[in-house]
């Protein structure tokens, strides 16, 4: 971290290390070589991960007037750079690659629940307070539903009390084509997984940040795809997406989208706040994570003006196009 002082000049290099060794007390240090810097403290701060800064008040008395402005200054960007670290955190959430398997029936927790949870152990929960609320507007259920229905997954999803006395529920899904609703047990497991993800995004903040491990588990390729969509409508509502994910058929229908220039059609779900903003390529960073020997190595994954990535690592992408290739061949050597 680096301070710029009145006169434009910068601090030294300070970095701070957070220990937790022996008997010693976790606590933050300070390391620099700027003496205008040494009395400052970092003390952890009560549910918080970032330390509260302060100066010890017998180094700040020695300082000359100018190192104490020096001082002042860093304190009040060190101050402001963990406040806003620490909201931004608090704005962002977590759906890992193991999500909770469905169950025939829920009981209710209570209205506690406000976020999924890593695993989406409380998407279920979220749904159910909402179906308890009064006679008004489902915008949770409504979006879900829509999302399902995107991913072309179900026709949509309903949360039915059939036991007020014990608080248990059931979640029924209405399938594609028919009027049928089915328990979530006995359709795909691809659908249980993937609520988690929907109502998470749906519930997130704008200004936050999204990670989502592998949301595409368990889902046929019409329903990967139809998730790049899905994280595009949560940019155009400021909700930055980290997905880590190994679906082709997401990232072909992301690069469709950039050719498109994506403006999604927000207007069909009438009950979620509309957006006219359009899906950029500067707006999409595409990394590609591999193994050399011990050591990783990222690249990041070029979109050019033809939409395709132009500096593929080999062999990454290519399986489907050779298999396609392979299948021509055989098919005109029967025909020969």
């Amino acid at each position: 971290m680096a301070e710029k002082s009145g006169a434009g000049q910068k601090a030294e290099k300070v970095s701070f290390v957070r220990t937790e060794r022996g008997e010693r007390r976790q606590h933050w240090r300070t390391y620099t070589d700027d003496p205008a810097l040494r009395p400052l403290m970092f003390r952890p701060q009560f549910r918080s991960f970032f330390p509260m800064v302060h100066a010890r008040e017998k180094d700040y008395r020695k300082l000359s007037q100018y190192e104490r402005l020096r001082n002042r200054q860093f304190y009040s960007a060190s101050t402001g750079f963990f406040v806003y670290l620490d909201r931004l955190l608090r704005r962002s959430q977590m759906i890992g690659p193991f999500r909770q398997p469905p169950e025939r029936r829920y009981t209710f927790a209570g209205f506690g629940a406000s976020q999924t949870g890593p695993s989406g152990e409380q998407a279920i929960d979220l749904l159910i307070t909402e179906a308890l609320l009064p006679k008004i507007n489902k915008p949770l259920l409504a979006a879900v539903s829509y999302w399902l229905k995107a991913l072309r997954l179900a026709n949509g999803l309903r949360v039915r009390d059939i036991a007020k006395r014990v608080n248990l529920f059931e979640v029924d899904i209405k399938l594609s084509g028919g009027a049928t609703r089915t328990n979530l047990v006995d359709v795909g497991f691809g659908v249980s997984q993937v609520l988690p993800v929907l109502v998470q995004g749906l519930l997130m903040q704008p200004g936050g940040i999204y990670f989502v491990q592998e949301p595409e588990i368990h889902l046929h390729p019409d329903a990967q795809a139809a998730l790049a969509d899905f994280f595009i409508y949560l940019a155009c509502q400021g909700v930055t997406s980290i997905v880590e994910t190994h679906s082709e058929y997401l990232l072909l229908r992301l690069r469709r989208r950039l050719a498109e220039r994506a403006q999604q059609p927000l207007s069909v779900i009438p009950k979620l706040r509309s957006s006219t903003r359009k899906l950029l390529p500067d707006q999409v960073s595409v990394l590609f994570s591999e193994s050399k020997g011990r050591e990783g190595k990222i690249t990041r994954l070029e979109i050019g003006s033809g939409f395709q990535f132009e500096n593929l690592p080999a062999g990454f992408m290519s399986q489907i196009t050779e298999d396609r290739m392979h299948l021509l061949k055989a098919v005109s050597k029967r025909h020969a």
